[in-house]
């Protein structure tokens, strides 16, 4: 028996660490690969099995099709396999555990992806009835055109072409799941793209900061010029881009940009230190504003060294909005982000923007239990993750454990984090256990952000638990029409950049009913939505959830309701 967890917050540090299983017992798990659709079964298919730590999901050191399939150990983290003629995997594995399922093979689009929650599967002790699995592909889909300078239609080299998925209505926000760069031609390929709705983005090679010691006036009359970041079909608003809705298998050809130099924006800035640290090495680093991506934006558009106290330019940047970063280099990799401000620029901005780096604060964690004292299932680990808003987020910022049975005063440990605000995720909670609360510094948190204050010492973090679980059973006024559609339930409060990580789903069953259950007192807002095939990412929310029924969930108790899909 496999049971699928689709609230564990499945995240992407690329740590590697040790297990933390207990009594492992080795289990069979076996199962097929065929073509999403048709059923056809997938011969030599690259399966990999991905081990749920109290750290992170274990990555291997390459990608699926350049680690060679082994699965001696059965402890491992990672295990791989290929499929036989009729598409089949066999795998031993020690357990319980925690699993993140993914194949590939050759023209198809991967299964899934590292974000997708609702793949990890739990895979019980022995004696439990035999684990299986079924894993569908389908067959990737292809997006090619050609970069071209708009007045003269010579061919654009080294520009960078990126998908994203549509998000938030547009195209800004989106994860970028594949990417290319034009040859001497203008033209590029992206490929490997499952069916879905994607956001075109095509950017000039970046321009590296550099210091240079311009006065007040030469900023000012300094005038730069260029190709700047265009979104399909060919503008520099995502308000205005057109989305791209692929099919399995699909090839859309033709995808073309024509850009047209224009005056571009200039940053000018400096790193304020104190004196003895004048001409301290730093290293400059620009994104774009993070403020409403997921944490698994990683690459900045420009990195550069700069020296503590000296002034520093940037320029060619496009319009939009920017997280503009310093560290301080260490042993040849960056140190965790000590400063960052966001930026608004458009096509004449001549913005300044000084860096202030602060010092790490202390951080202390506790562990409360509501049910005293704690509950049998207080065992094992759960991961805790401050998740940075309105910054980067990097494998610095990676989970770490949080023993469950901890000392008799509930502390654990948690690593210095700089000032900021960050919202809290907690996950791989045993299914008998949830979060009932989050304390700061001694005071409730309305839904999960804190802030990090820089002038004091040391600041407490405590989690409340409880085994005190609500059920919720909702069923659709519509009944077996409605069989498939939606059903979300949002905790109040949530912020509207979080609704999808903090929220639960389900689809109707054949009947029109949906059930919650394991859910943490509290309040709720539940959305019933029309199943139409696209991603619940894509449907606006804002109008939905202020005429959302609110649901009042107390301990254990077991609640239902009935809604209409709207």
């Amino acid at each position: 028996m496999i049971r699928f967890i689709s609230n564990f917050a499945v995240l992407l540090p690329v740590v590697v660490c040790c297990g933390f299983l207990t009594s492992a017992e080795v289990v069979e798990i076996s199962g097929r690969v065929v073509e999403s659709g048709s059923g056809t079964p997938v011969a030599n298919a690259r399966v990999a099995l991905f081990r749920v730590t109290p750290r992170s999901i274990q990555v291997p050191g390459g990608w699926m099709s350049q680690v060679p399939a082994d699965d001696a150990n059965p402890e491992g983290n990672v295990f791989l396999a290929d499929t036989a003629v009729d598409g089949s995997f066999h795998f031993r594995v020690s357990s319980p555990a925690l699993l993140l399922p993914l194949a590939y093979a050759k023209g198809f689009a991967i299964s899934s992806d590292f974000t997708d929650r609702s793949k990890v599967v739990e895979i019980p002790g022995a004696g439990a009835a035999p684990s299986s699995l079924l894993l569908s592909l389908e067959r990737e889909s292809s997006l090619s055109g050609r970069v071209l300078d708009k007045e003269t239609g010579d061919p654009l080299s080294g520009f960078a072409v990126t998908a994203r998925l549509w998000a938030h209505g547009a195209g800004w926000g989106g994860r970028t799941v594949a990417a290319a760069t034009t040859d001497s031609s203008g033209a590029y390929v992206l490929t490997g793209l499952r069916a879905g709705r994607y956001a075109l983005l095509v950017r000039p090679p970046a321009k590296p900061a550099f210091t240079e010691p311009l006065d007040d006036q030469e900023f000012r009359d300094r005038v730069s010029t260029g190709y700047g970041r265009a979104i399909y079909p060919g503008v520099d608003d995502f308000a205005l881009a057109t989305p791209l809705d692929i099919s399995p298998g699909s090839t859309l050809e033709k995808l073309d940009f024509r850009l047209r130099r224009s005056r571009r924006g200039a940053l000018r800035g400096s790193i304020s230190v104190p004196g003895d640290a004048r001409g301290a090495a730093f290293e400059l680093q620009l994104f774009e504003d993070q403020s409403t991506l997921s944490s698994l934006q990683f690459d900045p558009l420009a990195r550069r060294p700069a020296l503590g106290g000296e002034r520093f330019l940037i320029e060619d940047l496009s319009p939009g909005a920017y997280t503009l970063c310093a560290s301080t280099p260490q042993g040849g990799r960056t140190a965790p982000l000590m400063a960052c401000v966001n930026l608004s620029m458009d096509h004449t901005t001549r913005e300044t923007a000084d860096l202030r780096p602060l010092p790490d604060v202390e951080l202390q964690g506790a562990l409360r239990f509501v049910e005293q004292p704690p509950p049998t299932q207080a065992k094992g680990y759960a991961l805790l993750a401050l998740r940075p808003v309105g910054r980067p987020s990097f494998w610095w910022d990676s989970p770490v454990s949080v023993p469950l049975g901890a000392s008799p005063e509930g502390l654990f440990p948690v690593p210095p984090a700089m000032p900021g605000r960050y919202d809290v995720e907690v996950s791989g909670l045993p299914p008998s256990l949830a979060v009932a609360g989050i304390r700061w510094n001694g005071a409730a948190v309305t839904g999960r952000r804190i802030t990090i204050d820089g002038a004091a010492p040391r600041q407490q973090l405590e989690l409340v638990l409880t085994a005190a679980l609500a059920t919720l059973k909702v069923t659709l006024k519509e009944g077996r029409k409605s069989a498939g559609d939606w059903v979300l339930l949002v905790p109040d409060s949530t912020p509207p950049e979080r609704i999808l990580w903090e929220s639960r789903s389900a689809n109707a069953d054949l009947d029109g009913r949906a059930v919650f259950a394991a859910l943490p007192p509290g309040r709720y807002r539940l959305v019933a939505l029309p199943n139409d095939g696209r991603p619940l990412r894509d449907y606006p929310m804002d109008d939905r959830l202020r005429a959302a029924r609110v649901v009042e969930l107390r301990p254990s108790e077991t609640v239902q309701v009935e809604a209409s899909p709207h």
